[in-house]
């Protein structure tokens, strides 16, 4: 139901643009495919909003869903099939975040995350960008993607090490970031396995 409440309004939009000369017939397809991804991501991002209002995490969820925009829009990883699906894995995947979180606060081994955080960190640095096949990139792509996720992957590690030695009080806050790039890595490991196994079965064909 989502994804044809995206398409119908992609191609809606996508056709107003058309109709005014503002984008070209022979690029119909790529317009109406990048409005259907910013509804289905725009959607997304409220709905995790949302959970961050009804548990009293909205700062959290913030800080959260910046540090993964801004270092996942170039390093890639696993994507789901479709946007439904993508819709779902996300917002499952904060909800188990913030499990995660209050059990680490709960214990008080926060400590933890921080070596998850740098052990992340470095797969990101080494790994990225992680293509999907579907959208493969080119060299001059890879190049691009690969400097810009490893600069803002460092940045944002470096940034709340500062802040967490600067503002301690912080640490419970700033943290949601930290896991963030956590689960960006593992994104990137799947995204891997993934790839690894559709060239596979190409081959195999």
């Amino acid at each position: 139901m989502w994804e044809k409440n995206d398409k119908k309004n992609g191609r809606k939009n996508s056709f107003f643009f058309v109709k005014r000369g503002v984008i070209e017939e022979k690029e119909w397809d790529v317009y109406v495919y990048g409005l259907e991804l910013l509804i289905s991501e725009s959607f997304c991002t409220l709905l995790v909003v949302c959970i961050g209002l009804c548990t009293g995490k909205l700062v959290e969820t913030v800080i959260y869903l910046f540090t993964y925009i801004m270092i996942r829009v170039y390093a890639g990883g696993y994507h789901a099939s479709s946007h439904r699906n993508c819709i779902m894995i996300f917002n499952l995947s904060y909800v188990g975040v913030l499990y995660i979180m209050e059990i680490l606060q709960y214990f008080g081994i926060l400590k933890l995350l921080d070596i998850a955080t740098l052990v992340a960190t470095i797969i990101i640095f080494g790994m990225a960008p992680i293509e999907d096949l579907r959208k493969p990139l080119d060299e001059e792509e890879k190049f691009t993607y690969r400097e810009k996720s490893r600069k803002r992957v460092l940045f944002f590690f470096l940034f709340a090490i500062i802040m967490n030695r600067i503002f301690p009080q912080l640490k419970g806050k700033l943290c949601y970031g930290s896991i963030a790039i956590c689960e960006i890595s593992l994104l990137l490991l799947v995204g891997y396995i993934k790839n690894k196994r559709l060239i596979y079965h190409r081959k195999m064909m």
